[in-house]
């Protein structure tokens, strides 16, 4: 019985540091030529699909389930692959590692999908996807193959001890899902205000307004009009930004001068965003250099940037404040789209917090996670100032046209 459990959890090593996990699955193909038979065939597949037996409520429950799962869910992920997962309600996710691909592909590859699903016309620009013909059966293939591992006696104690770790993982991030319902891209295009640009700008009000300072944020910019462009940062941290969150709750002061406030912070925001989309950011750039001072080239070998020694780095590159610059304390991504209803990643800070956001026409979506164990953050607390900054903003704005 203690071997089935093993070999039928074989992926949750898949969760498990990547050096160690490289190192285990050698251990697996080394076993046996059906071992490296099962890696090749999990490794061609597109994707995988993980059917599992949770029954998640809330839009809470829903996020947690498909960011990270329970230690129920652990042995049935394949952490490499796009996963595709389904629960016993009829929730559907997708859950992918963000170093290999970025939010422009597969959200582009997910509408798609959708629209053809539903009968709709593609996207604009778009071509209709291929027809794909119905079959009855696929020759040589009977139905589903069942793929056990050869699971070598050396490996069962890091198995279980990678559940060990895997389980004390998924029980570290506090999620919180926020569905605000006060208004959404609609009210904010009669304010004629970019609905991102409020979204930003009510996530560093609520953060001043809990902490009493402006928090390092990234949000993330595709650079999709440059050849193999992936991101850049708009940083919404601005000092346009920070005058708006002093004068948001002042009572003292006239609604027509926060919304003037208001304005130019948005404005400063619409700047900052074009900017970084067309390659003018800041961030990239001082990578690039950073990683020069290290010796990397474009044509270095894979992986040199961790065998390059960090000590000769100049002095910006070492210093407190650039240190403090790259500590996210707010981590944000916008990607919505008419079809989904929750997005989410984890915190890049021990400290901040990871908002994942889709703005529809009259509800804001924001996924808010953050580390338990911080004592610092707190999700559900945040989520409420955030709704708090949200109405502070409307208060501001009026109702629209």
């Amino acid at each position: 019985a203690e071997g089935g459990i093993v070999a039928s959890g074989v992926g949750i090593l898949t969760m498990e540091d990547r050096n160690l996990w490289a190192h285990h699955r050698e251990a697996l193909k080394a076993e046996s030529p059906h071992n490296r038979g099962v890696l090749k065939d999990i490794n061609s597949a597109l994707l995988v699909v993980c059917l599992d037996r949770a029954t998640p409520q809330t839009m809470t429950e829903r996020s947690m389930h498909v960011l990270h799962g329970s230690s129920d869910e652990l042995n049935n992920r394949w952490f490499d692959k796009f996963q595709v997962i389904a629960d016993e309600v009829g929730n559907v996710g997708i859950n992918f590692e963000h170093s290999h691909a970025d939010g422009v592909s597969w959200n582009r590859w997910l509408t798609e999908v959708w629209n053809d699903m539903q009968g709709l016309p593609p996207p604009s620009g778009m071509t209709p996807l291929p027809g794909i013909p119905s079959v009855a059966s696929i020759p040589g293939v009977d139905g589903p193959l069942r793929m056990d591992f050869d699971v070598p006696w050396a490996l069962t104690a890091p198995i279980k001890a990678t559940r060990t770790r895997a389980e004390a993982l998924v029980s570290l991030p506090e999620t919180r899902m926020l569905v605000f319902e006060g208004y959404g891209k609609r009210m904010c295009k009669a304010w004629k205000a970019s609905p991102d640009g409020i979204v930003q700008m009510a996530l560093q009000c609520a953060f001043h307004r809990l902490y009493g300072k402006m928090a390092a944020t990234y949000e993330s910019c595709a650079t999709r009009t440059f050849f193999h462009g992936r991101t850049e940062v708009i940083r919404s941290a601005h000092s346009e930004a920070k005058h708006l969150a002093e004068v948001l709750w002042d009572g003292a002061a006239h609604r027509q001068d926060k919304e003037k406030v208001l304005r130019e912070a948005l404005s400063r925001q619409t700047q900052l965003s074009r900017e970084a989309s067309a390659g003018m950011g800041v961030d990239r750039h001082l990578l690039a250099l950073k990683k020069l001072a290290m010796g990397v080239t474009p044509h270095s070998p894979p992986l040199s940037s961790l065998l390059a020694k960090t000590d000769d780095l100049p002095d910006m590159f070492q210093e407190d404040p650039f240190a403090y610059s790259q500590t996210w304390l707010l981590s944000t991504s916008n990607v919505t789209t008419s079809w989904n209803v929750i997005f989410n990643f984890g915190p890049v800070s021990d400290h901040g917090y990871g908002v994942g956001y889709l703005i529809h026409d009259d509800q804001v979506h924001i996924n808010i996670t953050c580390f338990k164990g911080s004592p610092e953050t707190n999700s559900p607390v945040f989520a409420a100032a955030l709704e708090e900054a949200f109405m502070k903003i409307h208060e501001v704005m009026g109702p629209g046209a």
